[in-house]
């Protein structure tokens, strides 16, 4: 419940320090952090976010440490299953985001 709560501002914060070029350990906690967090989400609730989530995501893939790497892939992993989920008429009753997680993927 208390994700549920915040969550624009955890989604916010996580994707802010992805990109901590200083600090590894921020890097790493906030890639496995959106990870968990994005399970089951609807659109509604990443629609601000998913775009810049992929962006993000995608460059964090080719940070220097090993560990900070297998966090992003963890995190590609998830939004990979979200991304499917919220594409798929069969799994999401909204048309609309439907139409919309199409044009961020593509």
């Amino acid at each position: 419940k208390l994700v549920d709560e915040h969550l624009e501002a955890i989604l916010a914060e996580c994707t802010r320090e992805m990109l901590n070029r200083s600090v590894w350990r921020n890097r790493e906690s906030a890639c496995r952090a959106l990870a968990d967090a994005l399970v089951g989400r609807r659109f509604e609730e990443v629609e601000s976010t998913l775009k810049l989530l992929w962006e993000n995501s995608l460059k964090v893939r080719d940070d220097i440490k090993e560990s900070v790497r297998l966090a992003a892939e963890a995190l590609c992993r998830s939004l990979s299953n979200l991304t499917i989920r919220l594409c798929d008429p069969a799994l999401t009753t909204n048309a609309e985001a439907v139409r919309k997680t199409t044009d961020i993927v593509l």
